[in-house]
């Protein structure tokens, strides 16, 4: 479950520079599966993680692997092929991933921190982060 994240928070895809999250946020929102490559939990959801990741990769989110605690070769290697089929972000100072209750972790869609609660009519309300308790509107 995530917390509002800060969007002043850093990641670096593989193979490029460190970018701000919120410029990760300002065509798409992001749907991510936070790992991370030092328990053996994550590396079992690869798998499964990469097909959900392929099913949302049609919606209209940017779909990503955010592998925490390592730089962006750490996390290729940990991913291996799946960083050429999906777009993997390092978070090598675990910010992002410190804004999650659990691990591994899949949070919503991020229509934008700052937007997602705004977006929603005060009569609907966020009862809840998970992303089937949302209104069909916001997917």
């Amino acid at each position: 479950m995530a917390n509002a994240p800060d969007l002043s928070i850093q990641l670096q895809a593989v193979g490029d520079e460190p970018r701000h999250l919120s410029e990760l946020l300002t065509t798409f929102p992001l749907a991510a599966v936070i790992v991370d490559p030092f328990t053996h939990e994550s590396s079992w959801l690869l798998d499964t993680a990469r097909r959900i990741l392929t099913v949302f990769r049609e919606a209209d989110v940017r779909v990503a692997f955010v592998v925490a605690g390592t730089d962006s070769d750490g996390a290729s290697r940990f991913l291996g092929p799946l960083t050429d089929e999906i777009l993997t972000l390092a978070d090598p100072d675990r910010s992002l991933a410190r804004s999650m209750e659990s691990w591994p972790s899949f949070p919503p869609s991020w229509l934008s921190a700052r937007t997602v609660r705004s977006s929603v009519p005060p009569k609907v309300g966020i009862r809840s982060p998970g992303v089937r308790r949302q209104p069909a509107w916001l997917i």
